[in-house]
């Protein structure tokens, strides 16, 4: 969320069903349908189950927090009723499926600034309240289902008092996401990954994940975030002041924070305190380059090998124009990072809001707006790029715009937050009073590794497009023989 301050948005839709299929053309690989009773001002969230059933949630037109059910990925109909607990919704949720194909999922209410979590094992007939996530001062939550067992995480990050003592906290629910345990931070004090995040130096995590059956490490849990970090001053090193620093030695922001690090962590028994390992993925710290921007999405594969995506800016904060799309890859305990592989070129608009999901070893779907200048406007469509042999010099990459409907307008720093570029004012012009586009929408794969995503058009010319979509891969090569 990060306090974010854009106007609630009343607006009328119209249903487009299977076989309306907006900007997909004859022969392409993916079919896109609107959400009926659905809302452009969203953040919307995937999850398909292990016998098929795909769930999204989103906003609805009355921006009350709902899901939608689709048994083929094509036609969608929102459940009998809405997850219990929501007061004022936000538009930061996210929802996991269970192995035993319950539904778990959670929204940040403004009703306290915390989650209010429920699962459904009836298709959304009914919910019942998970208890243990409604706590203070929380913000950006992001859930994990374990493909292997009943364990359900919860990744989040604490947000005023971050400003005091800042970190990235992981709970734990052993019993299908009923109940959850206490939070435990994945950084501990006088770690580079705990200083980097204090005095609320992070735009909050960017992702959880887990390792599933068959590959090393099964279980295994990993998180993901972004910061940046103090640089030299008059010729000293001050990088134990962290994320404390980096308003001295750079440019001081607050909220939307312009990141120049990506973070990992890892543990196998992610429950007990002490037990996260942290890896710097990437740093473009010495160059003040923005990576991840919003966020660092991360995904495992089916041999255990960790990637995470990211744009990176060509120049520093606060200009995000004309970015390109890269990833960088590494082992399971992501003790050695690749050399970053470029998927899209930069230059022009750029590319914003990567998000990935991984399949056989080498094998990725990419899923990004890409900027586009139309007449005196710069429009973003969502766009797929599939990645084969990605761990090899010479991967095989092919991207396709699945849609005619641009999601947003204006360029990447508009989209970012950066609507003021004073070097003196910027900072916090950027962090407390600018709009911005959506940090983030769902990625998952089917049980036959068909990628499907879900998509918000919050900012079109043509106001009545302005819904949350669902885009299904219904042909086409997919990433793995079997979902991992």
């Amino acid at each position: 969320m990060r306090l974010r301050l854009l106007p609630l948005l009343g607006l009328a839709f119209a249903f487009l069903g299977f076989g309306a299929s907006p900007g997909t053309g004859a022969g392409s690989p993916f079919t896109t349908a609107r959400l009926p009773n659905s809302n452009g001002f969203s953040e919307p969230r995937e999850a398909i189950s292990t016998s098929g059933q795909f769930w999204i949630e989103s906003n609805a037109a009355d921006n009350s927090t709902a899901v939608w059910g689709s048994n083929n990925g094509l036609s969608w109909t929102q459940t009998p009723t809405e997850p219990v607990g929501q007061t004022v919704a936000s538009t930061d949720v996210d929802i996991v499926t269970t192995p035993s194909g319950r539904i778990v999922e959670t929204e940040l209410d403004f009703g306290g600034i915390n989650f209010r979590t429920a699962y459904s094992d009836d298709g959304g007939k009914t919910w019942t309240a998970s208890q243990g996530t409604t706590l203070a001062d929380t913000d950006r939550p992001w859930l994990a289902a374990d493909p292997g067992s009943n364990k359900v995480y919860l990744l989040f990050h604490n947000l005023v008092s971050g400003t005091a003592t800042h970190n990235m906290f992981v709970e734990t629910s052993l019993d299908g996401g009923a109940t959850f345990g206490p939070p435990v931070p994945t950084t501990l004090p006088g770690s580079q990954a705990w200083a980097d995040l204090q005095c609320a130096d992070s735009g909050g995590p960017s992702d959880i994940f887990v390792a599933p059956p068959g590959t090393p490490h099964a279980g295994r849990v990993y998180a993901a975030w972004n910061t940046r970090s103090s640089g030299p001053l008059d010729g000293v090193d001050t990088s134990a002041t962290g994320g404390c620093g980096a308003s001295a030695t750079g440019s001081f922001e607050i909220n939307v924070v312009g990141a120049t690090r990506i973070w990992l962590a890892w543990s196998d028994t992610p429950a007990v305190d002490g037990s996260w390992h942290t890896s710097l993925a990437l740093d473009d710290n010495p160059t003040g380059q923005l990576v991840s921007y919003q966020l660092a999405p991360a995904a495992v594969d089916t041999a255990g090998n960790v990637y995470v995506a990211y744009d990176e800016s060509l120049q520093p904060y606060p200009n995000y124009d004309g970015a390109p799309l890269k990833y960088i890859w590494a082992g399971p305990d992501l003790s050695s990072w690749s050399k970053p592989v470029t998927v899209a070129a930069g230059g022009g608009p750029g590319h914003v809001l990567p998000h990935v999901v991984a399949g056989d070893p080498g094998n990725l779907d990419l899923a990004y707006w890409t900027g586009q200048q139309d007449g005196s406007d710069i429009h973003w469509y969502t766009t797929v790029a599939q990645v084969f042999h990605g761990l090899t010099s010479k991967p095989s990459i092919h991207a396709t715009r699945i849609t005619n409907i641009s999601s947003d307008t204006g360029t990447a720093r508009i989209l970012m937050g950066a609507c003021d570029q004073n070097p003196q004012t910027g900072g916090v012009v950027n962090g407390l009073e600018c709009n911005r586009s959506a940090d983030v929408w769902g990625i998952a794969l089917t049980p036959k590794c068909f990628l499907a995503i879900t998509w918000p058009v919050r900012n079109n010319a043509d106001h009545s497009l302005e819904a949350t979509y669902a885009t299904t891969q219904t042909g086409g090569t997919p990433v793995c023989k079997s979902r991992p």
